[in-house]
Protein backbone atom coordinates (compact mmCIF):
# COMPACT_ATOMS: atom_id res chain seq x y z
CA UNK A 1 0.00 0.00 0.00
CA UNK A 2 1.54 3.29 -1.07
CA UNK A 3 0.71 6.32 1.09
CA UNK A 4 0.40 8.72 -1.85
CA UNK A 5 -2.31 6.55 -3.43
CA UNK A 6 -5.17 7.84 -1.27
CA UNK A 7 -4.63 11.61 -1.77
CA UNK A 8 -4.24 11.11 -5.50
CA UNK A 9 -7.52 9.18 -5.82
CA UNK A 10 -9.25 11.85 -3.75
CA UNK A 11 -7.73 14.48 -6.04
CA UNK A 12 -9.25 12.63 -8.98
CA UNK A 13 -12.62 11.91 -7.38
CA UNK A 14 -13.37 15.48 -6.31
CA UNK A 15 -13.29 17.03 -9.82
CA UNK A 16 -15.27 14.08 -11.20
CA UNK A 17 -17.98 14.51 -8.56
CA UNK A 18 -18.15 18.26 -9.09
CA UNK A 19 -18.22 17.72 -12.85
CA UNK A 20 -21.11 15.24 -12.66
CA UNK A 21 -23.10 17.54 -10.37
CA UNK A 22 -22.35 20.45 -12.72
CA UNK A 23 -23.52 18.42 -15.72
CA UNK A 24 -26.65 17.42 -13.82
CA UNK A 25 -27.52 21.04 -13.04
CA UNK A 26 -26.77 22.05 -16.64
CA UNK A 27 -29.05 19.31 -17.98
CA UNK A 28 -31.76 20.40 -15.54
CA UNK A 29 -31.44 24.00 -16.75
CA UNK A 30 -31.63 22.81 -20.37
CA UNK A 31 -34.79 20.83 -19.59
CA UNK A 32 -36.33 23.88 -17.92
CA UNK A 33 -35.43 26.07 -20.92
CA UNK A 34 -36.95 23.49 -23.27
CA UNK A 35 -40.14 23.45 -21.21
CA UNK A 36 -40.32 27.25 -21.28
CA UNK A 37 -39.93 27.23 -25.06
CA UNK A 38 -42.75 24.70 -25.42
CA UNK A 39 -45.12 26.81 -23.29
Amino acid sequence: MRPFFIPRTRLVTLPVVSLTSHLKSVRQAAVIQEGNRLL
